[in-house]
């Protein structure tokens, strides 16, 4: 993954990921840094917070004005809460925010 962003000449700014040691050990081997951060972490286990993390991811994404671009390492429910696309493992989706539409998804890069 971090091969082809760089491949890619594809900034990246920010790296934010799960707590969980799947996700954190992928941004650090793909980007070699990250900051964990708790609303990225799975909910499969309690539905009950999807709402509220779902909400904060996309509160970060509209509020980003960062260099590079900003990557979220997470889990395929969050994924799918945020985005209504189903992904797969070493799968990523690309979205943008925009100020009129909200959360626009560009595509999926599949990394395997």
């Amino acid at each position: 993954m971090g091969d082809r962003f760089q491949k890619e000449e594809v900034p990246i700014g920010p790296v934010l990921s799960s707590e969980w040691c799947r996700c954190y050990e992928t941004a650090e081997l793909a980007f070699g840094r990250y900051e964990l951060w708790p609303p990225l972490n799975s909910f499969f286990n309690d539905y009950s917070t999807q709402d509220e993390q779902t909400q904060s991811v996309i509160t970060r994404i509209q509020s980003f004005a960062g260099e590079g671009n900003l990557v979220l390492v997470t889990h395929q429910v969050n994924i799918t809460a945020l985005t209504g696309k189903a992904v797969s493992q070493g799968e990523a989706v690309v979205v943008r925010h925009d100020q009129v539409r909200g959360l626009l998804v560009l595509g999926n890069i599949n990394f395997q």
